[in-house]
């Protein structure tokens, strides 16, 4: 996906994903119905006022230096290993 999409088809499975209000774009995620929208920054704080709109995070950059990526089922980097 590449374009900004509403709020209410964003995906509430805990998947990380950006998130655009007021004219600011933040990474983060939907923690659930007494949570609500987190994002990703000092602290995870809910995000009010609700996001207005999404979009899916970008792949990470190819790097042939880097022989593997390991990722969370919520597609945030967590561990790169690098070949020398």
């Amino acid at each position: 996906m590449d374009k900004w999409e509403s709020i209410k088809t964003a995906p509430t499975d805990g998947r990380h994903i950006l998130l655009f209000r007021q004219g600011i774009c933040y990474t983060g995620y939907y923690g659930g119905s007494n949570s609500g929208w987190i994002i990703n920054a000092p602290g995870l704080h809910t995000m009010w006022p609700l996001p207005t709109h999404w979009m899916s995070l970008p792949d990470p950059p190819y790097n042939p230096e880097i022989s593997t990526w390991l990722v969370t089922n919520s597609n945030r980097l967590i561990r790169q290993t690098t070949i020398r």
